[in-house]
């Protein structure tokens, strides 16, 4: 792990802004800078934590119709000692969510296990900078990647002027801070247009020389997420705590958008034995689920996470309390049986 001076993208603590993309709603954080209700850093309860991007993060939504506050008060209703916590991050992958996992949690936060929900739709290539800049249209500089071989890595930013200037400045004015964000989204908006317009004979000039370098990018990010993943796994497993995935499909994205690589992703997680569970939206509309005014996909509406939440509490709350004897003794769905911390 290559050292960084500060995480990127991550909210500070209690802050609140008023989300106006896709459905207005005001975003309250929480102590640890969360879009989740407060929580305790010390707990006796089961704590599982959900780490994800915006998917999880659900600015769209009041906390308590996210579906990670949906999946909570399932699994509390078998038993008051379990906890569903939100550490979803928008604008990230899996490399950044570990890094956060350890940076943030790790020998901090109780909890008994992770559950790492992978968006299969920009997740991989939040994860490659290349992708990152070609696929995804973002700047790469102090973003979170992963190597080939696994290994997490954080980007320079180059210190300039300006960005000391509004570093400070965001960092004691929340009015600025959300300006600031505003101001880079619509330049990010403003450089995918212009991409888009480039002069046809422009793009075929470098087509195969990037079409080269996307292929070896989707390999790469392939190969490092997967080891990723198993690492982290792994980790936990040491410290006898559970680790499991849920992947949420994406609505709709473009034919050559890595869909093969997101596939053999899929199957190379459950190689690892992992638990793993796969949302199923067939047969609905997309549009029920992924959008807010029925002709924009997006994320999930309130339909979107209640259906999440009823999957993903099934999958992990067995039927009846017994499966629950103790918060401290998780069943094996959780992973192996161990004490809580």
């Amino acid at each position: 792990m290559e050292p960084f001076d500060r995480l990127p993208f991550k909210w500070r603590p209690g802050i609140e802004f008023l989300n106006r993309k896709e459905n207005t709603n005001l975003v309250q954080m929480n102590a640890w800078g969360f879009h989740d209700r407060q929580r305790a850093d010390r707990s006796d309860s089961y704590r599982l934590l959900a780490f994800g991007d915006s998917f999880v993060e659900g600015a769209q939504m009041p906390v308590g119709s996210l579906f990670t506050s949906i999946i909570e008060r399932n699994l509390r209703s078998n038993n008051s000692g379990v906890e569903f916590a939100n550490a979803g991050v928008g604008g990230t992958g899996t490399a950044y969510q570990y890094l956060l996992f350890q940076e943030f949690f790790d020998g901090r936060i109780d909890f008994g296990q992770v559950v790492l929900f992978l968006f299969n739709g920009n997740d991989l290539p939040n994860n490659h900078p290349v992708l990152e800049r070609l696929i995804n249209g973002n700047e790469t500089g102090g973003r979170v990647f992963v190597r080939a071989d696994g290994t997490v890595y954080v980007t320079a930013v180059p210190k300039t002027l300006y960005g000391t200037v509004t570093d400070h400045l965001g960092s004691h004015s929340q009015l600025f801070g959300a300006l600031h964000l505003a101001l880079y989204r619509l330049r990010r908006k403003m450089m995918s247009q212009s991409n888009r317009s480039a002069r046809p004979d422009d793009q075929s000039a470098t087509n195969s020389v990037v079409n080269a370098e996307l292929e070896r990018s989707w390999g790469e990010a392939l190969e490092g997420t997967t080891r990723l993943v198993e690492h982290w796994a792994s980790e936990l497993r040491r410290q006898g705590k559970g680790f499991s995935i849920v992947v949420i499909p994406p609505p709709h994205l473009p034919d050559n958008y890595g869909g093969g690589e997101r596939a053999e992703l899929v199957a190379r997680l459950r190689a690892l034995q992992v638990p793993l569970l796969e949302l199923d939206f067939d047969g609905r509309d997309p549009y029920s689920l992924y959008s807010f005014d029925g002709q924009t996909l997006g994320h999930f509406n309130e339909y979107g996470h209640r259906l999440v939440a009823a999957q993903v509490s099934a999958w992990l709350q067995p039927t009846t309390s017994e499966h629950f004897p103790d918060a401290r003794e998780p069943p094996d769905r959780f992973g192996q049986s161990h004490p809580h911390n």
